[in-house]
């Protein structure tokens, strides 16, 4: 399925930018919430949001998953360790997700990405 490859190269892409920061450009390269770790919090929250994943994720460090991103303190945003084990998780989850899916069903949960499932795997 061409839309789990194209998620793949994203995964692939995602992974190696965190793994291109060192240990304090992760945390303080950017700008107020625009740092590293709190972008990745904030895509890996948003994937799990839009698959409508309800399970419970734990970073492998025992830092919280569903933390404010832009509010957090420091020491409770993920380190590179643990966003590189959650885009495995996440990675897994939403091939799970795209293969169960029905592309055309109608999309009642998220009506701003379009009228089709199709369109949230797009969004």
């Amino acid at each position: 399925m061409e839309y789990i490859n194209q998620y793949g190269h994203t995964w692939r892409i995602f992974a190696s930018i965190v793994k291109d920061f060192d240990d304090d450009s992760w945390l303080h390269t950017g700008r107020g919430a625009n740092t590293p770790a709190r972008i990745a919090s904030h895509i890996l929250q948003g994937v799990k949001y839009y698959i409508e994943d309800t399970s419970t994720i734990h970073f492998s460090s025992g830092k919280p998953f569903d933390i404010d991103w832009e509010k957090a303190p420091e020491n409770d945003l993920p380190t590179q360790n643990d966003v590189l084990a959650c885009i495995s998780e996440m990675k897994a989850k939403t091939e799970k997700w795209m293969v169960e899916l029905e592309f055309l069903a109608v999309n009642d949960s998220f009506p701003w990405t379009g009228k089709s499932k199709l369109s949230v795997v797009i969004f």
